[in-house]
């Protein structure tokens, strides 16, 4: 628990100059909240969100999904996203890891 609550503080901060859209912030925290970011080591996270980021603003889901996120939480939608997102991740950790 104390692990998931150190990801979640890594999460709230935020560049003054650039602010994110809340679509990716409800994503992310949902990601948090609901243990896709369990098996991510701590100093990956930051590392882990902006990939995330990149890898919806870069799905044909990523319009879509922000009108739903504004809408209605669909969850199944986004447990397919991140589901796909943390294999992708893992697949490419040692990638990920250069970026350390």
């Amino acid at each position: 628990m104390v692990d998931r609550g150190e990801k979640l503080t890594k999460l709230l901060v935020q560049n003054r100059s650039e602010p994110l859209d809340i679509s990716e912030q409800t994503i992310f925290l949902y990601a948090a909240l609901n243990g896709f970011l369990d098996v991510i080591p701590l100093n990956y996270v930051n590392i882990y969100e902006k990939e995330l980021y990149k890898f919806l603003r870069n799905t044909i889901f990523y319009e879509p999904l922000k009108v739903v996120l504004r809408d209605n939480l669909d969850v199944e939608l986004i447990n397919f996203l991140l589901e796909n997102f943390n294999n992708y991740f893992n697949m490419n950790r040692k990638v990920f890891a250069k970026l350390l």
